[in-house]
């Protein structure tokens, strides 16, 4: 339910030579996630459950920012 209210919209893209799998998602475009065309469902449900987590991590970063943007890369 959580995933279905966050996730509103799917953007095509063209995968580059052999590249599969490649999704995305921006804190600028809530609730988009742009991917390649899947090669299972069990593949677009994993891409669609890891990107929902990016979504997540947006919104609450939007909240309560968890990193400054100060060149540093921090993991």
């Amino acid at each position: 339910t959580a995933m279905a209210r966050s996730i509103s919209c799917f953007v095509p893209v063209v995968a580059a030579g052999a590249e599969v799998g490649v999704s995305a998602t921006s804190a600028a475009a809530a609730g988009a996630v742009a991917l390649t065309q899947p090669l299972s469902g069990l593949g677009l449900a994993a891409t669609l459950v890891h990107e929902h987590q990016h979504l997540k991590l947006n919104a609450l970063h939007d909240l309560l920012p968890m990193f400054a943007e100060d060149g540093e890369s921090l993991y």
